[in-house]
């Protein structure tokens, strides 16, 4: 299979966010191992959350 834009989008569309709540930290849900290989290619460390809501 040819790694297309739609594909890549596809495949990231599927990564789940959950913001920090009562004390615990944000994470991000990766249910895949090819959100972890694209996120690897993107230099994304799934462990440090960039998002913020200030």
């Amino acid at each position: 299979m040819k790694p297309t834009g739609r594909l890549i989008f596809f495949a990231l569309s599927r990564i789940r966010y959950l913001p920090a709540h009562d004390g615990t930290p944000p994470q991000i849900l990766i249910p895949e191992q090819i959100q972890v290989h694209l996120l690897e290619l993107l230099t994304i460390d799934p462990a440090q959350p960039r998002w913020t809501t200030d």
